[in-house]
């Protein structure tokens, strides 16, 4: 019996992967107000990526680009560099990065299809057990909750982490709160607030919860007159009100 529902188990991920390969980390249907967000993030760090960096924000930038450009090769690069760096924020950032080699698997016929179907599992597997390890090993640290809060929203339901990414967004938004972290407005690569409450209105908005979700693009909104995310959350709102 056990055999038999793996083996379905199995089946309805690969259904799953056939239709959801358009997302922020491509693991979820897109829409117009991401695709934008993507392109704009996308032509603001193509840009940055020219100054000079450290190789955090290198490793960053980078990680960027393969996420909201399905870039291959930047994606590798992220990879290489947050292998060099070796801290704990890299290594959640190296297990985000195997889920984006399952997304960025390409589709080809149904038998190969079959055949990636267990790669794909195999990348997301691998990357849950690198973000957990290291959300588990420093749960203070606000990056790797922020990493883990970001991938897990866009996994598939049939992953059951959805939970634990928005109790990381509820924990973060606690900390700013309490004054127990300290997040700039504006950053240039958006690790700043304006991302974090976009996230979080989300995250919100995906459990129906529209005042929450509301309050959350506002204070995005209201975080930065330059940022993308501020710029997404204001047409978030334009649909809610």
């Amino acid at each position: 019996m056990k055999t038999i529902r793996n083996t379905f188990a199995v089946f309805f991920i690969f259904i799953i992967f056939l239709f959801t390969t358009n997302g922020a980390l491509g693991l979820s249907q897109s829409d117009e107000i991401e695709q934008s967000l993507s392109l704009d993030i996308v032509n603001i760090v193509e840009k940055r990526l020219i100054l000079p960096l450290s190789e955090s924000d290198k490793a960053y930038a980078y990680f960027l680009l393969a996420v909201y450009k399905h870039d291959a090769k930047a994606r590798e690069n992220a990879e290489k560099v947050y292998k060099g760096i070796a801290s704990p924020e890299s290594q959640a950032f190296l297990g985000s990065i195997e889920m984006l080699k399952a997304r960025d698997l390409e589709r080809r016929g149904f038998i190969a299809s079959l055949i990636d179907l267990f790669k794909k599992e195999s990348y997301i597997q691998t990357g849950i057990k690198k973000i957990e390890r290291a959300a588990s090993d420093h749960p203070e640290n606000l990056d790797i909750r922020i990493v883990r809060a970001i991938t897990f929203f866009e996994l598939p339901s049939v992953f059951r982490k959805f939970q634990a990414g928005l109790e990381d967004i509820k924990t973060i938004l606690n900390w700013i709160k309490e004054g127990k972290i300290t997040v700039p407005k504006d950053e240039t690569l958006f690790r700043d607030t304006s991302s974090i409450y976009y996230f979080a209105g989300r995250y919100f908005l995906k459990i129906n919860q529209i005042p929450q979700a509301k309050e959350m693009f506002v204070k995005s909104s209201e975080s930065s007159d330059q940022s993308p995310f501020s710029t997404a959350s204001r047409k978030r709102l334009s649909h809610l009100f």
